[in-house]
């Protein structure tokens, strides 16, 4: 679906079964600090309740595929989530413990496009269902305009800061 601003965008995904995770986009998740494996930092618990299947310490990096489309640049691309659990499986313990989002360097992805650091990015997860797996739709906020629509939703988000948020129909 292409949406054509930020209001119309936010109205499709105000329903149940979704989780929006909001931060601003910092030098290490896009390129703009020289990094090889740039990518938006989200939360393990936040992918654990996305995808279940790669909360697994037992099975080194275990990884998931899904759709990841960044709605504000009509971007759609197939990702990879991995589970970087190594510091489960070496003795020293001071191995990595994040999950990353892996494919968005070989094709120049919004999401990792330097110009586009400190601007708000809003992730809405979209769970499962029996006949859907799980996706994420991505607005990044292309002036102040679109980062105060987002702001008044969710609230304040600063640099450093990071916004998890769910949908609840009030009376």
């Amino acid at each position: 679906m292409i949406f054509s601003n930020i209001d119309e965008w936010i109205n499709q995904h105000l329903r149940p079964g979704r989780i929006w995770y909001a931060r601003r986009l910092a030098g290490d998740d896009t390129l703009a600090n020289g990094s090889r494996q740039a990518s938006p930092y989200i939360p393990k618990e936040i992918f654990f309740s996305v995808f279940p299947s790669i909360n697994n310490t037992a099975v080194k990096n275990p990884n998931v595929w899904f759709k990841l489309y960044i709605d504000s640049h009509r971007e759609h691309r197939n990702v990879q989530a991995t589970y970087f659990n190594n510091k489960f499986h070496i003795q020293s313990r001071k191995g990595r413990n994040e999950i990353r989002i892996k494919n968005l360097v070989r094709v120049n992805s919004e999401l990792i496009n330097p110009e586009n650091t400190g601007a708000l990015a809003v992730f809405i997860f979209i769970l499962a269902t029996e006949d859907r797996a799980a996706t994420c739709r991505v607005w990044i906020c292309r002036d102040q305009n679109e980062e105060s629509v987002v702001e008044d939703l969710v609230g304040e988000v600063e640099p450093g800061q990071t916004m998890v948020w769910t949908y609840s129909k009030t009376a």
